[in-house]
């Protein structure tokens, strides 16, 4: 408990305090004249004993090891890695040591700034301004005081990595019956007629297709882990399209006739789980030969593009797992009776004309 009161240093024009705790000595003042400065003096004397003194010297690098210890706790492994590569190679060089409550804004800024000057894209930028939020609000959960930041900025010429997607003459090539013969040929198409992400279809099984209609619930993760999916939107289904069955059916028979049975659509030739990081691999192999520029998951940003224009942005948001009204089933409902189905129509007929030799 405080005993002494605020000074009025008159030299320097200002209230002034002096107070210890737990070894640690502060210094507050308040250059507002009379009683009210007085009491602002005192009170911001008042509210630092209050505080942890622990918490006042608390290092940046030190709490991050325990934000990412939660962090490890309460999410996705992959996740809690992405935090600690961001956290040491961008924030802790330059915050390592800071007390928390030293920390400016601009402090934090300048660890963005220096990725941006090393070239790092838009995207790590923003993955590290992600990291610096959930970190802050780590740390004032745990009642730590930290200075005001709001306004952390992506520098506008930040490089934007260039997406490609499938072409019309590059669909033809994916398409075409003189590639039947690649064991993944058939999941390489069912990326692009459905838009599902990577490891979407690698964890796609049989039991999530039912009635007409594929109920995307898992995803696997490049760590091999099986997780519910990318975000809160991802587990949604929707209704299969004539040609999404066509290529559902080739893939089948495929199996068939190899003697391999899996409870996986999409399976390895072990009949077991496929796995991300070779799927993309076999990819490139195929791909690159015959002259297709496009990442697996720019066949996703491939089947947004080509049925922008056909399909309206709430089904198609809905069909690739981008709308909160795909959450559950009960949201989801009024659509499956109409919507879905709409969609699906309107889907198909895009991809045959592209696919036909029609001009």
């Amino acid at each position: 408990m405080r005993i002494n009161e605020a000074a009025w240093l008159e030299k320097y024009n200002r209230w002034q305090i002096k107070v210890q705790k737990d070894g640690v000595r502060k210094t507050f003042t308040s250059s507002k004249e009379g009683k009210k400065g007085k009491i602002e003096c005192e009170k911001k004397a008042d509210k630092w004993l209050k505080q942890n003194v622990a918490n006042y010297n608390a290092r940046f690098w030190t709490t991050y090891q325990k934000y990412l210890a939660e962090t490890k706790l309460l999410t996705s492994t992959s996740n809690y890695k992405n935090l600690d590569s961001l956290g040491r190679v961008w924030l802790k060089p330059q915050l390592e040591h800071r007390r928390l409550n030293g920390i400016t804004c601009q402090m934090w800024q300048d660890c963005i700034n220096s990725a941006y000057k090393a070239g790092r894209s838009k995207k790590t930028l923003k993955n590290i301004r992600g990291a610096i939020s959930n970190f802050r609000k780590y740390a004032k959960k745990c009642g730590y005081d930290l200075l005001p930041c709001d306004d952390l900025t992506i520098p506008k010429n930040a490089i934007s990595k260039e997406k490609h997607i499938l072409q019309p003459e590059d669909l033809k090539k994916l398409f075409s019956k003189e590639y039947n013969d690649n064991f993944y040929i058939h999941a390489f198409r069912f990326f692009v007629l459905t838009g599902l992400r990577r490891g979407e279809l690698c964890a796609l099984s049989k039991e999530n297709i039912k009635d007409g209609i594929i109920h995307i619930t898992q995803s696997l993760n490049y760590l091999g882990e099986i997780t519910s999916g990318k975000n809160s939107n991802a587990n949604r289904y929707f209704a299969i399209t004539p040609l999404q069955q066509q290529c559902l059916d080739a893939q089948s028979e495929m199996l068939k006739d190899l003697g391999i049975i899996s409870p996986y659509v999409f399976c390895g030739k072990s009949g077991k789980m496929l796995d991300s990081n070779y799927l993309f691999k076999k990819w490139k192999q195929f791909s690159v030969p015959i002259g297709i520029n496009c990442t697996l998951h720019e066949l996703r940003h491939t089947f947004i593009s080509i049925n922008q224009s056909t399909v309206p942005e709430t089904l198609l948001k809905r069909v690739v797992g981008h709308s909160k009204s795909m959450d559950t089933f009960g949201i989801y409902g009024h659509v499956v009776d109409g919507d879905v189905e709409k969609a699906a129509n309107m889907i198909d007929h895009t991809f045959n004309v592209l696919l036909s030799n029609k001009k």
